[in-house]
């Protein structure tokens, strides 16, 4: 049996009237449009085409879309429509102006003739300025989720070690007071890029104070930098696997629910989330403890996992190279192999976090 797929539209036009008037009154507010107002339906939906396709209104309003949002309007012309959430279409402009969105099918397509106006502004130089603001944007992505906080000459410096191209702090700063007007993940404030959730009430000076002492990590490859932005976690590794494999064969979890719970854990981990609103954490997903031998158990394997994963508290760094470095919490001095490990498994420290790798 053919499965029924959404056609792709030919023209933005056709696209527009399938709304209301009253949507495409919005639509043209939105943009700062104005001598609308004598339109009906039809000739407002061809007016506001003819608009929106002019290529320098087109060309500004590619520039301000996120690296995101860019990747996903591309993918969609490339692939002749995505399966996509309504909501990350609906918190996009360039998205929500340029295509149509099938609810029921979750799909999202671009008409041709937008395709057609994309391909003539995206000259070499539009991409080259495109792709500077993108990789600018992910790299503070990357920063806030290894960091929290970070000040702007250190984030400049960090940068500069991947890409030559961004010296300039006064350049870099205009482009992040960009990014904080659009971006629902940093915030530039006072100096200092942060994640947002840290910038209210500057709850970013706590976490500087317990960060103080510490290098920040710097990934050797760029490629790695950029993936804690882009991809928002920390994959399991060979390190970490087993707090998956436990929530399977201890709490009965399928894999896509333990690896759900292992992402929402490690998240809190990062945060410095305390261990007890981790415990609370893991009874919403379901997870049940009878004795206090299991808790004490649980709380063991948070343990543990937080010493394998990156946090804002060590700037980057996990509590294993910490350690490894004599810089271990708490204890300021070098932890021998056959001491307990600090991170509270109950393991000798060379059979835990003091593992190479």
């Amino acid at each position: 049996m053919t499965e029924y797929r959404t056609a792709r539209p030919e023209s933005l036009e056709q696209v527009f009237l399938c709304y209301t008037k009253d949507n495409l009154q919005d639509i043209a507010k939105k943009h700062g449009l104005k001598g609308f107002s004598k339109w009906n339906k039809k000739d407002l939906a061809k007016w506001l085409r003819n608009q929106l396709l002019d290529e320098a209104v087109m060309g500004e309003i590619v520039k301000q879309a996120s690296a995101d949002e860019t990747r996903f309007f591309e993918s969609a012309i490339q692939e002749q429509g995505i399966l996509i959430s309504q909501e990350l279409v609906a918190d996009s402009l360039l998205l929500t102006t340029y295509g149509a969105y099938d609810p029921k099918q979750e799909l999202y397509l671009v008409p041709e003739d937008v395709e057609t106006t994309y391909e003539k502004i995206c000259t070499p130089d539009m991409q080259a300025e495109k792709a500077d603001r993108n990789r600018l944007e992910d790299y503070a992505k990357s920063a806030v989720y290894l960091y929290g906080v970070i000040s702007l000459e250190k984030f400049v410096e960090i940068c500069g070690t991947y890409h030559t191209g961004i010296k300039d702090a006064e350049e870099v700063k205009a482009q992040l007071e960009e990014l904080d007007r659009k971006s629902g993940v940093v915030r530039l404030k006072n100096g200092f890029l942060m994640d947002v959730d840290l910038a209210e009430n500057d709850v970013y000076q706590e976490v500087q104070k317990v960060q103080n002492t510490f290098d920040y990590y710097v990934p050797e490859t760029e490629e790695e930098f950029l993936s804690y932005g882009q991809l928002a976690c920390q994959e399991p590794n060979e390190n970490t696997v087993f707090f998956i494999k436990d929530m399977m064969d201890e709490q009965h979890k399928n894999q896509a629910d333990a690896l759900r719970i292992f992402y929402d854990v490690q998240e809190a981990i990062r945060m410095n989330i305390p261990e007890e609103e981790i415990l609370a954490m893991l009874y919403q997903h379901g997870c049940y403890f009878s004795t206090q031998r299991q808790v004490e158990d649980v709380k063991k394997e948070i343990r543990r996992l937080g010493c394998m994963t990156r946090c804002w508290d060590y700037k980057g760094h996990m509590a294993s190279e910490v350690t490894r470095n004599a810089m271990s919490v708490g204890l300021g001095r070098k932890i021998y192999p056959n001491e307990p490990c600090p991170c509270g498994s109950g393991k000798k420290y060379k059979r835990c976090c003091g593992r190479k790798g």
